[in-house]
């Protein structure tokens, strides 16, 4: 069942950037738990991420 909130925080922060609330959901006192134990960097998060910033840098020499 442990792992269970694990996957959860991770693929909640695949579709949110509400540390916060995830934080409370889980009933942690601090952000910085509930992200750097529970969440997980995954390969879409990653190929998220860096499509994102390329879009971003693209942006910047038009």
């Amino acid at each position: 069942m442990h792992d269970l909130r694990h996957t959860m925080a991770t693929r909640f922060c695949e579709n949110s950037t509400n540390y916060k609330y995830l934080s409370r959901m889980l009933g942690h006192s601090s952000i910085k738990i509930t992200v750097d134990t529970y969440v997980h960097q995954t390969g879409k998060s990653q190929a998220d991420e860096t499509e994102e910033f390329s879009e971003y840098l693209s942006g910047l020499f038009l």
